[in-house]
Protein backbone atom coordinates (compact mmCIF):
# COMPACT_ATOMS: atom_id res chain seq x y z
CA UNK A 1 0.00 0.00 0.00
CA UNK A 2 1.53 3.18 -1.00
CA UNK A 3 0.45 6.80 -0.18
CA UNK A 4 -0.40 9.68 -2.27
CA UNK A 5 -1.23 13.41 -2.04
CA UNK A 6 -3.50 15.21 -4.31
CA UNK A 7 -4.32 18.79 -4.28
CA UNK A 8 -7.93 19.47 -5.35
CA UNK A 9 -8.38 23.00 -5.19
CA UNK A 10 -10.20 23.65 -8.01
CA UNK A 11 -11.50 19.94 -8.74
CA UNK A 12 -12.35 18.43 -4.94
CA UNK A 13 -16.33 18.60 -5.40
CA UNK A 14 -16.45 17.05 -9.12
CA UNK A 15 -13.71 14.31 -8.27
CA UNK A 16 -15.05 13.56 -4.66
CA UNK A 17 -18.89 13.03 -5.69
CA UNK A 18 -17.81 11.64 -9.26
CA UNK A 19 -14.83 8.83 -7.56
CA UNK A 20 -12.12 9.42 -9.51
CA UNK A 21 -8.52 11.57 -9.63
CA UNK A 22 -8.06 12.91 -13.47
CA UNK A 23 -5.31 14.84 -14.98
CA UNK A 24 -4.42 15.56 -17.94
CA UNK A 25 -1.25 13.23 -19.93
CA UNK A 26 0.82 16.47 -20.44
CA UNK A 27 1.29 20.33 -19.32
CA UNK A 28 -0.28 22.69 -21.70
CA UNK A 29 2.77 22.59 -24.07
CA UNK A 30 2.71 19.35 -24.77
CA UNK A 31 5.39 17.80 -22.01
CA UNK A 32 5.61 15.62 -19.61
CA UNK A 33 5.21 16.28 -15.92
CA UNK A 34 5.92 14.63 -13.64
CA UNK A 35 2.95 15.10 -11.14
CA UNK A 36 1.01 13.67 -13.78
CA UNK A 37 3.04 10.71 -14.38
CA UNK A 38 2.22 9.91 -10.99
CA UNK A 39 -0.84 9.26 -12.35
CA UNK A 40 0.71 6.12 -13.91
CA UNK A 41 1.85 4.52 -10.73
CA UNK A 42 -1.41 4.56 -8.50
CA UNK A 43 -2.36 1.20 -7.37
CA UNK A 44 -5.33 -0.74 -6.83
CA UNK A 45 -6.14 -0.01 -2.56
CA UNK A 46 -3.53 2.68 -2.31
CA UNK A 47 -4.14 5.51 0.21
CA UNK A 48 -4.79 9.28 -0.94
CA UNK A 49 -4.77 11.98 0.58
CA UNK A 50 -7.34 14.98 -0.23
CA UNK A 51 -6.06 18.34 0.23
CA UNK A 52 -7.54 21.53 -0.67
CA UNK A 53 -8.10 25.06 0.83
CA UNK A 54 -5.24 23.81 3.34
CA UNK A 55 -6.34 21.03 4.97
CA UNK A 56 -7.51 17.13 4.21
CA UNK A 57 -11.15 16.93 4.20
CA UNK A 58 -11.30 13.32 2.43
CA UNK A 59 -9.05 9.83 2.57
CA UNK A 60 -9.43 8.63 -1.10
CA UNK A 61 -9.27 4.42 -2.01
CA UNK A 62 -8.03 3.37 -5.45
CA UNK A 63 -10.32 1.58 -6.60
CA UNK A 64 -7.74 0.45 -9.67
CA UNK A 65 -5.03 1.80 -11.64
CA UNK A 66 -5.01 4.87 -14.35
CA UNK A 67 -6.69 3.96 -17.68
CA UNK A 68 -7.15 7.01 -20.56
CA UNK A 69 -10.19 8.93 -20.00
CA UNK A 70 -11.43 12.34 -21.98
CA UNK A 71 -11.60 15.29 -20.07
CA UNK A 72 -14.65 15.29 -17.36
CA UNK A 73 -17.61 17.23 -18.43
CA UNK A 74 -17.16 19.21 -14.91
CA UNK A 75 -14.21 20.36 -15.55
CA UNK A 76 -15.16 22.44 -18.72
CA UNK A 77 -14.05 25.81 -16.94
CA UNK A 78 -10.31 24.17 -16.70
CA UNK A 79 -7.97 25.26 -19.51
CA UNK A 80 -7.46 21.79 -20.86
CA UNK A 81 -9.04 20.05 -23.66
CA UNK A 82 -7.23 16.81 -24.32
CA UNK A 83 -6.88 13.09 -23.20
CA UNK A 84 -6.07 12.18 -20.06
CA UNK A 85 -5.69 9.68 -17.23
CA UNK A 86 -8.38 8.48 -14.65
CA UNK A 87 -8.25 6.49 -11.54
CA UNK A 88 -11.51 5.13 -10.12
CA UNK A 89 -11.31 5.99 -6.03
CA UNK A 90 -13.43 5.71 -3.39
CA UNK A 91 -13.78 8.73 -1.23
CA UNK A 92 -14.37 9.23 2.44
CA UNK A 93 -15.18 12.49 4.07
CA UNK A 94 -13.25 12.93 7.70
CA UNK A 95 -15.59 13.80 10.78
CA UNK A 96 -12.82 16.20 11.55
CA UNK A 97 -10.02 17.70 8.48
CA UNK A 98 -6.30 18.14 9.13
CA UNK A 99 -4.83 21.30 8.78
CA UNK A 100 -1.44 20.00 7.96
CA UNK A 101 0.10 23.21 8.73
CA UNK A 102 -0.32 22.93 12.16
CA UNK A 103 1.58 20.44 12.62
CA UNK A 104 4.81 21.40 10.56
CA UNK A 105 6.98 21.40 12.89
CA UNK A 106 6.79 17.70 13.04
CA UNK A 107 6.02 17.15 9.35
CA UNK A 108 8.74 19.11 8.40
CA UNK A 109 11.57 16.56 9.44
CA UNK A 110 9.97 14.17 6.78
CA UNK A 111 9.26 16.26 3.70
CA UNK A 112 11.19 15.47 0.56
CA UNK A 113 13.35 17.66 -0.58
CA UNK A 114 11.84 16.80 -4.33
CA UNK A 115 8.16 17.05 -5.00
CA UNK A 116 7.35 17.86 -1.52
CA UNK A 117 3.37 18.07 -0.90
CA UNK A 118 3.81 21.14 1.61
CA UNK A 119 6.67 23.74 1.72
CA UNK A 120 8.79 24.44 4.67
CA UNK A 121 6.43 26.92 6.00
CA UNK A 122 3.49 24.73 5.81
CA UNK A 123 1.52 26.02 2.91
CA UNK A 124 0.56 23.57 0.23
CA UNK A 125 1.95 24.08 -2.95
CA UNK A 126 0.56 24.03 -6.53
CA UNK A 127 0.46 20.60 -8.35
CA UNK A 128 -1.57 17.98 -8.44
CA UNK A 129 -0.80 14.11 -6.98
CA UNK A 130 2.85 13.34 -5.36
CA UNK A 131 3.85 10.12 -4.08
CA UNK A 132 4.70 10.30 0.02
CA UNK A 133 7.59 8.03 1.31
CA UNK A 134 6.35 5.41 3.82
CA UNK A 135 7.37 7.29 6.73
CA UNK A 136 5.46 10.41 5.77
CA UNK A 137 2.35 8.53 5.02
CA UNK A 138 2.18 6.35 8.51
CA UNK A 139 2.86 10.36 9.79
CA UNK A 140 -0.20 11.76 8.21
CA UNK A 141 -2.67 8.60 9.27
CA UNK A 142 -1.29 8.91 12.50
CA UNK A 143 -2.42 12.12 12.65
CA UNK A 144 -5.99 11.41 11.05
CA UNK A 145 -6.24 9.67 14.66
CA UNK A 146 -8.01 6.28 13.32
CA UNK A 147 -9.87 7.93 10.15
CA UNK A 148 -7.28 6.09 7.54
CA UNK A 149 -8.29 2.97 9.30
CA UNK A 150 -12.14 3.28 9.54
CA UNK A 151 -12.11 4.30 5.70
CA UNK A 152 -10.52 0.88 5.25
CA UNK A 153 -12.75 -0.67 6.92
CA UNK A 154 -15.66 0.49 5.12
CA UNK A 155 -14.26 0.24 1.72
CA UNK A 156 -13.72 -3.46 2.83
CA UNK A 157 -17.32 -3.87 3.55
CA UNK A 158 -18.06 -2.33 0.29
CA UNK A 159 -16.53 -4.40 -1.74
CA UNK A 160 -16.32 -1.81 -4.55
CA UNK A 161 -14.12 -2.82 -7.66
CA UNK A 162 -13.38 -0.85 -11.19
CA UNK A 163 -16.47 -2.06 -13.31
CA UNK A 164 -15.60 -3.98 -16.68
CA UNK A 165 -17.44 -1.20 -18.82
CA UNK A 166 -14.39 0.97 -17.41
CA UNK A 167 -11.92 -1.97 -18.42
CA UNK A 168 -13.62 -2.07 -21.90
CA UNK A 169 -13.43 1.73 -22.59
CA UNK A 170 -9.54 1.98 -21.04
CA UNK A 171 -9.32 -0.75 -24.33
CA UNK A 172 -11.29 0.89 -26.67
CA UNK A 173 -9.76 4.84 -25.98
CA UNK A 174 -6.49 3.31 -25.89
CA UNK A 175 -6.81 1.97 -29.59
CA UNK A 176 -8.46 5.13 -30.69
CA UNK A 177 -5.16 7.16 -29.30
CA UNK A 178 -2.57 4.60 -31.66
CA UNK A 179 -5.26 5.12 -35.19
CA UNK A 180 -2.98 7.23 -37.38
CA UNK A 181 -5.60 7.76 -39.97
CA UNK A 182 -7.64 10.43 -38.53
CA UNK A 183 -6.39 13.40 -36.55
CA UNK A 184 -6.31 14.73 -33.35
CA UNK A 185 -9.87 16.37 -33.53
CA UNK A 186 -11.64 13.42 -34.86
CA UNK A 187 -9.32 10.92 -31.98
CA UNK A 188 -11.18 13.49 -29.29
CA UNK A 189 -14.90 13.12 -31.52
CA UNK A 190 -14.65 9.40 -31.03
CA UNK A 191 -13.20 8.81 -27.52
CA UNK A 192 -16.14 11.41 -26.40
CA UNK A 193 -18.66 9.25 -28.38
CA UNK A 194 -17.21 6.27 -26.44
CA UNK A 195 -17.45 7.53 -23.07
CA UNK A 196 -20.60 9.07 -23.49
CA UNK A 197 -19.94 12.88 -23.95
CA UNK A 198 -19.44 15.61 -26.37
CA UNK A 199 -20.83 15.37 -30.08
CA UNK A 200 -22.68 12.32 -30.11
CA UNK A 201 -24.29 12.85 -26.87
CA UNK A 202 -25.42 16.43 -28.47
CA UNK A 203 -25.97 14.99 -31.68
CA UNK A 204 -28.30 12.05 -30.00
CA UNK A 205 -30.27 14.74 -27.90
CA UNK A 206 -31.24 16.38 -30.96
CA UNK A 207 -33.32 12.86 -31.85
CA UNK A 208 -34.07 11.65 -27.83
CA UNK A 209 -35.74 14.12 -25.98
CA UNK A 210 -35.32 11.76 -22.56
CA UNK A 211 -35.04 7.97 -21.39
CA UNK A 212 -37.22 6.07 -23.16
CA UNK A 213 -37.46 3.67 -19.75
CA UNK A 214 -37.71 6.62 -17.18
CA UNK A 215 -38.86 9.66 -19.11
CA UNK A 216 -35.84 11.45 -17.04
CA UNK A 217 -34.80 14.58 -19.37
CA UNK A 218 -31.86 16.30 -17.65
CA UNK A 219 -29.10 15.49 -19.52
CA UNK A 220 -26.85 15.36 -16.96
CA UNK A 221 -28.62 12.22 -15.84
CA UNK A 222 -28.77 10.57 -19.05
CA UNK A 223 -26.12 8.65 -20.90
CA UNK A 224 -25.50 8.21 -24.41
CA UNK A 225 -25.45 4.58 -25.52
CA UNK A 226 -25.08 2.92 -29.25
CA UNK A 227 -27.82 0.86 -30.45
CA UNK A 228 -25.39 -0.75 -32.73
CA UNK A 229 -22.52 -1.71 -30.76
CA UNK A 230 -19.42 0.18 -31.04
CA UNK A 231 -17.28 -2.41 -32.21
CA UNK A 232 -19.47 -3.08 -35.44
CA UNK A 233 -19.98 0.88 -36.04
CA UNK A 234 -17.99 2.52 -38.62
CA UNK A 235 -17.01 6.14 -37.53
CA UNK A 236 -19.98 7.77 -38.95
CA UNK A 237 -22.30 5.23 -36.99
CA UNK A 238 -20.53 6.18 -33.83
CA UNK A 239 -21.10 10.02 -33.86
CA UNK A 240 -24.79 9.84 -35.56
CA UNK A 241 -27.74 11.19 -33.14
CA UNK A 242 -29.71 8.21 -34.85
CA UNK A 243 -27.92 5.57 -33.66
CA UNK A 244 -28.39 5.76 -30.04
CA UNK A 245 -30.89 6.32 -26.85
CA UNK A 246 -30.99 8.19 -23.56
CA UNK A 247 -30.66 6.27 -20.80
CA UNK A 248 -31.02 7.07 -17.40
CA UNK A 249 -28.71 6.96 -14.50
CA UNK A 250 -31.31 6.77 -11.81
Amino acid sequence: MNYWWVNQNKTLKFEVEGGFLWSPKTNIKGKRNPFYDFMKEVKKEDIIFSYANQKISHIGIALGEAYSYIKPEDFEGQVWDKLGWKVPVRFFKLDKALIPKQHIESIRENLPNKYSPLRASGDGREFYLTELSQKLGMQIQSLLDGEVEKAIELYKDSDLDISLSDDENNHQVEEIEQRTDIGPTEKVQLVKARTGQGIYKKNLIKVEKGCRLTGVKDSKYLIASHIKPWADSDDFEKLDGNNGLLLSTL
